[in-house]
């Protein structure tokens, strides 16, 4: 959807919760989106949250974005499928926090996440809910 090169990477603090018909995760995560935008290189360091249950999942996060000379903040509501939290395909709308956006990041954003926790090839050592 976008015309630029883009990529993200992070961490989170992923949690998978056993429940008697199906798994269900959630936690917090910080990544760093990094893009190039005609001759800027600009940096997104983002905090959010993510729950899934079952077939289905929402997230939230705030992005900082930067070229080091102009800023912007976004805040971008998602939702879509998921597969128990292990892959997660979402669509969400960047909605501008400060004055200034980058024409480079389109409002929206679709993301495909995978959640590499060894937690789900031992699921019976899992929490019970």
């Amino acid at each position: 959807m976008q015309e630029t090169g883009f990529v993200e990477v992070g961490i989170q603090f992923h949690k998978i919760y056993v429940h008697p018909l199906s798994l269900a995760s959630a936690g917090p995560y910080l990544t760093i989106d990094g893009m190039l935008i005609g001759d800027n290189f600009v940096l997104g360091p983002k905090i959010g949250y993510e729950i899934t249950a079952r077939l289905l999942g929402i997230a939230a996060d705030v992005t900082y974005y930067s070229d080091f000379n102009r800023e912007a903040l976004v805040f971008t509501p998602r939702a879509g499928i998921s597969i128990m939290g292990f892959v997660n395909l979402f669509y969400g709308r960047n909605l501008a926090l400060s004055e200034y956006q980058f024409n480079g990041i389109d409002k929206n954003r679709f993301s495909l996440v995978f959640n590499l926790n060894t937690d789900y090839f031992n699921l019976r050592e899992a929490d019970r809910d």
